[in-house]
């Protein structure tokens, strides 16, 4: 008897389950369907109501693993105070980076117009990070609604206890969100290449970091002004033809950053003052010593900008140059201001 109850008991339950299963409606696409003027091949970016709240910007993304909404959207909600509840997992995605959630958090999401709308609680990954985006609704959220997404036709069906619901993608937001996600990607990758290039400068600039650079014992004097010997300066005599004549002009040009007499120096501590001038160029593209500095370039097309920009923040203070000064070349392009 006893095991012929339990036997009645569990075919009961069983038949319990399968009363309370929902009959759903076959979902179907069509070319009904299909978005006139769209493309196919355009993110699926729809509009959901979320907290009481319309959020446009929502991309429909079946390849993410989690629901996201951004820190930023959660804020214009009011919802900054909300407790958040910890996530030890980061998120691995926006272009293969690491992201570490804030934690997460559960907002009502109703898709749909009536009557064929449905309201389901989806916990949320809070992230706090620049995007195209406000919302990320990936397979945990759809697997909830039961959604089927059609890329081709640009729309998400749906069952509801009146029919099958249905949300088309916004095809004007989808074009300007797809648009700011390549500027954001460009952008960072400028911003990712520059910190190379500033990287691999930083390393170069601190192999060449002698104690004293001498400069070549040739060296030819010019007239910085032409029929007055007395106003006169050094570069080396090993330069190329070409860069040589820039350079004469170059120093011609610049012939108010040069004393000629005691009285147009102006009293200050040498080491203190430089320092302070060159506090971002030391080490990059200068080097200062007890009594003299230089400026190097790596290629010979950079020198005359790079000593340009030392003359410039010299005029800044008033700074001048004696006139035993000595311009001069090596492997690098290399101007040593040289006593």
């Amino acid at each position: 008897m006893r095991k012929k109850y339990e036997r009645n008991m569990r075919e009961d339950r069983r038949k319990e389950l399968i009363m309370n299963v929902e009959t759903e409606e076959e979902i179907t696409f069509s070319s009904k369907d299909l978005n006139d003027g769209g493309s196919q091949d355009d993110p699926m970016v729809i509009k959901l109501d979320i907290a009481n709240f319309t959020v446009h910007k929502v991309l429909v993304d079946n390849g993410s693993s989690a629901d996201n909404i951004f820190w930023d959207v959660l804020k214009r909600m009011g919802l900054e105070d909300s407790s958040l509840s910890p996530v030890q997992t980061p998120l691995v995605g926006f272009g293969g980076s690491e992201v570490a959630s804030m934690g997460t958090i559960d907002l009502p999401l109703l898709m749909g117009e009536e009557p064929k709308r449905r309201t389901i609680i989806v916990r949320f990954l809070v992230v706090d990070t620049p995007f195209a985006y406000n919302v990320i609704l990936g397979r945990p959220g759809l697997n909830l609604f039961r959604a089927v997404v059609s890329t081709y036709h640009q729309k998400m069906k749906f069952p509801t206890k009146n029919g099958t619901g249905e949300v088309s993608y916004d095809q004007r937001e989808a074009r300007k969100c797809y648009n700011l996600s390549l500027r954001k990607v460009g952008q960072e990758e400028r911003m990712k290449r520059k910190e190379r290039e500033e990287t691999e400068e930083r390393k170069d600039s601190k192999k060449f970091k002698p104690e004293r650079i001498e400069p070549a014992e040739e060296h030819k004097s010019i007239e910085l002004v032409v029929g007055e010997p007395d106003k006169t300066t050094r570069i080396g005599s090993n330069m190329s033809k070409s860069f040589e004549t820039m350079m004469i002009e170059f120093l011609r040009r610049s012939i108010d950053m040069f004393a000629w007499s005691p009285s147009d120096f102006k009293g200050a501590t040498y080491q203190r003052l430089v320092n302070k001038m060159f506090k971002d160029q030391i080490g990059v593209i200068m080097e200062v010593y007890v009594e003299d500095m230089l400026v190097k370039s790596r290629k010979e097309d950079d020198h005359l900008r790079d000593l340009k920009q030392a003359f410039e923040i010299m005029r800044v203070y008033g700074m001048k140059l004696p006139k035993q000064i000595h311009f001069w070349s090596t492997r690098w392009q290399v101007s040593g201001i040289h006593g």
